[in-house]
């Protein structure tokens, strides 16, 4: 499980990282060292214990086929404690080495959405801005034309999205405060967009329109689900310019697309 290679002391896991709904724990050798065997005593949450000597690696709590794992189910609530033996021989013979204990458990997945933000503000004043998340930094120096990855965020509840230039110090330097409240499991593109001080730009073409703000793509898409085809969102974010279309080779992909829209 990404996050959890090694899995640390008290790990609490959410069930729904665990992409197939199974696992499996191996005790993984320091560089240089071997053994002959490693005996797995594995404890579950009900007091249930049940022990395993694995002879060769890998060396699998839950065992292994020719190094096809055997599957245990996830289930959100499991507690476990592993405690791991190796010896220098064999079948648990020889000399019994420094065991090794883990316990970890599973929880139901918290409520959550991805949420991709593209920084698409084409004011002087704003080429690198901070985001702020409920008043903790979560972006920093975030340059125009450039965009993050889909990232986690808690979805059910309502989130504050705060900008501020690139060189805060703190959520008191926030220029603009954005609610939001994500639905679970839906992904979104957020565009930062627009200017900080209308007055100064021409807004002859689209008006107070271009007053800096967060325009939301939902639900978007992180793939065009075919090998062969690209998956492409467009959005009109120049200030100054009219509806415009999109083409390639000559044909038009967007018609007559205006500011501020996907």
């Amino acid at each position: 499980v990404e996050g959890y290679d090694p899995i640390e002391e008290g790990a609490v896991i959410p069930a729904d990282m665990v992409a197939s709904g199974s696992f499996n724990v191996r005790a993984n050798l320091a560089d240089g060292e071997s053994v002959g065997s490693v005996k797995f005593v594995v404890t579950d949450q009900n007091g249930k214990e049940r022990s395993r000597t694995e002879s060769a690696a890998p060396y699998a709590a839950f065992g292994d086929s020719k190094g096809d794992y055997r599957e245990i189910e996830v289930h959100p609530g499991d507690e476990w404690k592993i405690v791991a033996t190796p010896f220098t021989e064999k079948k648990g013979n020889g000399d019994e080495l420094a065991a090794s204990e883990i316990n970890f458990s599973f929880t139901d997945p918290s409520p959550s959405a991805m949420v991709q933000v593209v920084h698409n503000s084409p004011d002087p004043a704003a080429e690198e801005v901070d985001i702020y998340l409920n008043g903790e930094l979560a972006i920093d120096d975030f340059a125009f034309r450039t965009a993050t990855p889909f990232i986690s965020l808690p979805a059910g509840v309502e989130l504050e999205i705060g900008v501020a230039a690139g060189n805060s110090s703190s959520s008191d330097d926030i220029l603009a405060t954005f609610p939001v409240t994500l639905e679970d499991g839906e992904k979104y593109i957020v565009v930062a967009t627009g200017v900080l001080d209308p007055s100064a730009f021409d807004s002859s073409v689209n008006g107070d329109d271009i007053a800096f703000t967060l325009e939301i793509l939902t639900p978007a898409r992180t793939g065009s689900g075919d090998n062969d085809e690209v998956a492409l969102a467009v959005y009109h974010g120049s200030t100054d310019a009219p509806a415009v279309d999109v083409l390639t080779a000559g044909t038009i992909l967007v018609d007559d697309i205006s500011y501020g829209n996907f």
